[in-house]
């Protein structure tokens, strides 16, 4: 019984280094997301018969401080392709550091095109 008890504190301190160590990352700014671009996560498998694409848009704080705002970004691109189109090719929404967008797959391609020259600008290259 003795070793189970051991056995389960260290796993328990293990868990609660792995805790703390995730909250100081947190608070400092992810270390998952860079520091230099945007990242934007593409799924196109929302659902078996859509034609929907769903992205999903995270930037570093530190992006924010110089000037990038994914969720302009986004809603600006969607409005454009969807003033271009004449109907609904995309939503979009969020903040800042975080946006979302589902766009119809036909206009995938063009809407990431759009999105990367737009944040291109606001990175200044």
């Amino acid at each position: 019984m003795k070793e189970i008890n051991s056995s389960l504190n260290q796993i328990k301190n293990s868990l609660e280094e792995m805790k703390n160590k995730q909250n100081e990352e947190s608070s400092s700014g992810s270390m998952i997301i860079p520091t230099d671009r945007p990242v934007i996560g593409i799924s196109t498998n929302t659902t078996d018969d859509s034609p929907l694409a769903k992205l999903s848009g995270r930037a570093h704080k530190r992006l924010i401080e110089i000037g990038v705002n994914l969720k302009d970004v986004f809603v600006e691109v969607a409005g454009l392709l969807n003033e271009r189109n004449d109907s609904l090719i995309a939503e979009a929404g969020g903040h800042p550091m975080a946006a979302g967008a589902f766009i119809q797959m036909s206009h995938l391609d063009e809407f990431l095109d759009l999105t990367s020259s737009m944040l291109a600008k606001q990175l200044g290259k």
